[in-house]
């Protein structure tokens, strides 16, 4: 094999998914100290090191797991109003009724006066009873009333963690798909590595894996410089004919990092190039000066 060639399988081997002779001979002249080899490989994985740095991290929130385990170890409270409730009520509610002491008279005919005044111990009595009861109603309601509250509150607490979950799930699940995807594209058969110059080597790097047999792109950028507010990253497919179509935005994190799976319309026919511009947002031609570039 020629040096291209090694360089063009070189990610492969680092991935541990080239077998056969070709992995055979690599092994070799490594073991033999190929500076062409070995500069491939540090290389590679260099490039391997990139993939997860590139990928945006989302974790979960942080007291998700205290307000679900929280609200789950909460019991709905009963709204029985038990007998042994209502009799603790009224025995902590209830009046102590003096009764007055009757003392035998001697001239008058008590019999005949504690009949007399029976209807009117009755009457108050009877008063007594129900006020209490309509205390007891009273306290009652408002128990149930501030349980009823505690309840739809415990209900908005679980629905937001639910949501909280839900959300943090739904991310985990793309970025998982993101770099099953990309992973997909460094393990092809049919894969070439496009490297993509920039004038001042400060702005940091780019380099594009092209997965010739699904036609598919990963863009990988490291070190971005930031753009002035208004301006963004648009990535270019450039034809022989020197027809350049809009292949989408590379967007940038903090760091100057980010990542592009583009899928190559292969109504274009044969590629030139692909360049990076910097533009007021997403275009159909380009306006902005070239960031980047590379041949294909």
């Amino acid at each position: 094999m020629n040096d291209s060639e090694i360089k063009n399988l070189m990610l492969l081997y680092a991935l541990g998914d080239l077998n056969g002779p070709a992995s055979d001979e690599i092994r070799a002249r490594l073991n033999d100290g190929c500076p062409v080899c070995t500069a491939a490989l540090k290389e590679a994985q260099a490039t391997l090191g990139l993939i997860p740095m590139s990928l945006p991290s989302t974790p979960p929130p942080p007291a998700l797991k205290d307000k679900v385990m929280s609200a789950v170890a909460r019991e709905r409270p009963s709204r029985v109003v038990t007998r042994e409730r209502l009799s603790q009520l009224a025995d902590a509610g209830s009046p102590t009724i003096a009764m007055p002491r009757v003392r035998p008279a001697r001239q008058l005919n008590w019999t005949a006066s504690a009949w007399r005044a029976l209807p009117w111990a009755a009457a108050i009595i009877l008063a007594l009873l129900w006020s209490q009861s309509r205390a007891i109603t009273a306290q009652a309601q408002r128990t149930l009333t501030a349980r009823d509250t505690a309840i739809s509150e415990l209900n908005a607490e679980l629905t937001q963690a639910k949501n909280r979950h839900s959300t943090a799930f739904a991310a985990l699940a793309q970025q998982l798909d993101d770099t099953r995807a990309s992973l997909d594209v460094l393990r092809a058969q049919q894969m070439r590595l496009v490297s993509l110059e920039t004038k001042d080597a400060t702005q940091g790097s780019a380099r594009i894996f092209w997965d010739q047999e699904q036609h598919r792109w990963l863009l990988l950028a490291k070190g971005f410089a930031a753009l002035p507010a208004g301006r963004v990253y648009e990535v270019w497919f450039i034809t022989a004919e020197q027809k350049k179509v809009a292949a989408g935005l590379l967007a940038i994190d903090a760091s100057g990092d980010g990542h592009l799976r583009l899928d190559v319309p292969q109504d274009l026919g044969a590629l030139a190039l692909a360049a990076i511009t910097d533009e007021p947002g997403l275009v159909q031609e380009p306006t902005g000066s070239v960031q980047f570039s590379g041949k294909l």
